[in-house]
């Protein structure tokens, strides 16, 4: 296989990428290492450097849906949030913990708590965050009310996982947003959630708890369901809070004032 060749069967994001960070075109062996990530059997895990990220690594699933994680994170650079310094960040479906090794890139002051339901993505996010004491991990689902979930789309890609409440004693225990205030020390910074349409459940409650945060990063998933009203009933739930909304990707930033 000749240089041009070899070249063109690589992802042109990743080639933009390994340009800008190395100063030269991939060889054969990184190309390699990108085709394993698509080839290889389910879960087995790539050790990945973090663009702009010195020694900082990122492991990540072969078979998975952690490689469009791993784009949009780091090469779209879609929790890019301008004009904000937070010192504690919530991130409530934090996956394979991408996105916490992306924040403590970008704001190496501030301790993150990832919540993560879904037991693989959270052994995932265990091993990609086990080094870092500024990160607490836990395997928990953000609801309305103290309870347990199980998955309700079990074969989905694993970063589309949805959640409903189970009878079963082996279900996901949940946590409540005044939980991870307290868990935070009584103010959150920044709230990151992209919890897959549960947000319509979280939002359709007592929400005196946003007092205590700051900025909120939020995907709705109304495309999922539109009979959810997931952002109706989240700007229901800052009705009365002064904010300013903009947006970043696939998420809709609003800081709380």
């Amino acid at each position: 296989m000749n240089q041009s060749n070899y070249l063109d069967a690589i992802n042109p994001r990743f080639l933009l990428w390994y340009e800008r960070r190395f100063g030269a075109k991939p060889s054969r062996m990184a190309v390699l290492r990108a085709r394993l990530l698509r080839s290889v059997g389910r879960n087995d895990y790539l050790e990945f450097h973090v663009p702009a990220g010195e020694s900082r690594k990122a492991w990540v699933r072969s078979g998975t849906s952690d490689w469009q994680a791993y784009n949009q994170i780091f090469l779209d650079q879609q929790l890019n949030i301008p004009d904000i310094s937070p010192g504690i960040i919530v991130d409530v479906g934090a996956y394979s913990g991408l996105s916490a090794i992306y924040f403590r890139q970008r704001y190496p002051e501030s301790r993150v708590i990832a919540v993560e339901p879904n037991k693989s993505n959270y052994q995932a996010l265990i091993k990609n965050v086990k080094h870092d004491k500024h990160i607490l991990a836990m395997n928990a689902a953000l609801w309305c009310e103290n309870t347990l979930l199980d998955s309700v789309n079990p074969h989905s890609p694993l970063w589309a996982q949805q959640f409903d409440l189970t009878s079963s004693p082996d279900g996901i225990p949940t946590v409540t947003m005044p939980d991870l205030v307290n868990a935070a020390g009584g103010h959150i910074d920044m709230l990151k959630i992209d919890v897959e349409g549960a947000e319509r459940f979280i939002f359709n409650g007592d929400c005196a708890w946003l007092q205590n945060v700051s900025t909120i990063v939020i995907e709705f998933h109304d495309w999922l369901e539109p009979r959810w009203n997931c952002e109706h009933r989240f700007l229901q739930a800052i009705d009365g809070l002064d904010f300013r909304r903009s947006k970043v990707g696939e998420h809709d930033i609003f800081h709380l004032r």
